[in-house]
C-alpha cells in the first residue's frame, strides 16, 4: 500500500502543495507538513470548544464538545438509524403497544394525581378571577 493511498494523506498533501506554492519555500518541507499535520487534526479530530450551557452572556467558559469529524458522521448516520428503528418498529407492533402499556401501569397514579393537581388549580384561579373581577365591579367609580 503506498503512502497516498489513504485519503486523508491524499487531503494532507494536497494541503501541503498549496501551501508550498503560496509562501514559495519559506519553510522547510518536514516544518510544513508538521504543520499541516497538526492543523487537520486540530480541525478535523479535536475536540470543538462549546459555550459552557447554561451561562448568562459574557461568559467565556466553554466545554468540549465533539470533534469537527464525529459531528458529521452523526449527521450522516443519524438519519440511517431513524429509518432502521421505524422499520422495526413498524415490523412490531406489539413491542410499542406492550411498552406504553407498562409505562401507563406505572405511572398511571402520578398521571391521575396531575391531572387532579391541575383540574383543582384551574378551579381554584378561576374562582380568584371572578372574586377580582366582582370587587372591581363593586368600586365605586
Amino acid at each position: 500500500m503506498t503512502a497516498l493511498s489513504n485519503p486523508m494523506d491524499q487531503f494532507q498533501s494536497r494541503i501541503l502543495g498549496q501551501i508550498k506554492e503560496n509562501i514559495h519555500g519559506l519553510l522547510p518541507d518536514e516544518a510544513l507538513k508538521g504543520l499541516v499535520e497538526r492543523a487537520v487534526k486540530e480541525v478535523f479530530f479535536d475536540p470543538q470548544k462549546l459555550p459552557k450551557p447554561g451561562r448568562w452572556g459574557g461568559s467565556t467558559e466553554t466545554i468540549d464538545g465533539p470533534s469537527w469529524f464525529a459531528d458529521e458522521v452523526g449527521k450522516q448516520v443519524r438519519p440511517l438509524v431513524e429509518k432502521h428503528v421505524a422499520d422495526y418498529l413498524e415490523a412490531n407492533p406489539q413491542i410499542v403497544k406492550d411498552a406504553v402499556d407498562a409505562a401507563l401501569d406505572r405511572d398511571k397514579v402520578a398521571v391521575i394525581m396531575a391531572y387532579s393537581i391541575g383540574t383543582q388549580l384551574q378551579s381554584q384561579m378561576g374562582n380568584m378571577v371572578y372574586g377580582l373581577v366582582q370587587e372591581l365591579r363593586n368600586q365605586p367609580r
